[in-house]
């Protein structure tokens, strides 16, 4: 086989298989990275060193006595080197994996991202018909799952503001079943979702997003399971699959983050049917821009 860079552990990390893409955390690492070689002895070095270097983590198989530093490995043909990466200042650089001539067989692009800090609201949502149908204590436990996506994969920490579970009640009003938030009511002549911010809490309104947690969820011309509209997100409840509403979650504070939606079938480029939670290259470096700070 051609030489080439591989992932055997942490593919929710911030690796991109499709790109051959590794995030690292400013100050932190990433491991489980291999290069490959083929038939021919090659050399992996930096094309822009001083953004990531190797860390103390290095493994050759078979054992190889050829030189190596923190910056460049030499490996005999057929020899895969397992390593780390640690990010040391925020930027892109790129491994490369070249042949004795200087001609590049491989690479792997790295983005060193500084950490990004946005704080978050809880708020279940409820009107003179309806309760939320969330349970209350179902919602911190999904959020950490949420959290930890974002973290690991985009070096985004999210965070809840305030340790308050807001308890958003239209006590006045049937909201609609499905809700449709984009809907222009009267008198107000307003829609829904600022009918719902006016009668939020000040605190809940404080954080970067306010995470509606709702029943059955409609779009103007289509049926959701999450909508966001700004500083809002919107959540639908699914109650035989918990997995799917801490994915429609995390979907929602993507777009919140500022993503839009695709082709494929990734967190959030789904259909609503066909999701994960693997955040590409592309949606990392959407969110997450320290990397091109001067």
């Amino acid at each position: 086989m051609p030489a080439r860079f591989e992932k055997t552990s942490g593919s929710f990390d911030g690796f991109d298989a499709k790109t051959v893409y590794q995030m690292v955390p400013l100050g932190d690492s990433r491991a489980g990275l291999n290069a490959v070689t083929g038939d021919e002895e090659g050399e992996v070095t930096f094309i822009n060193p001083g953004v990531a270097r190797f860390g103390g983590a290095k493994r050759f198989d078979p054992p190889s006595a050829l030189p190596f530093s923190d910056t460049a490995v030499r490996l005999p043909p057929r020899t895969r080197f397992t390593f780390e990466l640690i990010g040391l200042k925020p930027g892109d650089t790129t491994v490369v994996i070249r042949d004795r001539a200087g001609k590049a067989l491989a690479s792997l692009l790295v983005s060193v991202k500084a950490q990004i800090a946005k704080t978050y609201s809880l708020c279940r949502l409820s009107d003179m018909r309806r309760s939320c149908p969330w349970p209350a204590a179902e919602l911190r436990p999904m959020m950490q799952r949420v959290e930890k996506t974002f973290l690991q994969q985009a070096n985004v920490k999210l965070s809840e503001k305030g340790g308050v579970i807001h308890e958003v009640n239209i006590n006045d009003r049937d909201l609609g079943d499905p809700l449709i938030p984009e809907r222009i009511v009267q008198p107000e002549n307003e829609t829904l979702n600022f009918i719902i911010l006016s009668r939020s809490p000040i605190q809940a309104l404080a954080s970067n997003f306010t995470i509606y947690f709702t029943w059955d969820l409609r779009a103007t011309r289509k049926d959701i399971v999450g909508l966001n509209i700004g500083q809002s997100c919107y959540a639908e409840f699914n109650s035989t699959n918990p997995f799917e509403n801490a994915l429609t979650t995390a979907h929602e504070l993507g777009h919140a983050l500022g993503l839009d939606h695709t082709g494929a079938d990734t967190l959030m480029a789904g259909d609503g049917n066909s999701r994960t939670s693997t955040l590409q290259q592309f949606e990392i470096d959407t969110i997450n821009q320290t990397n091109l700070s001067p």
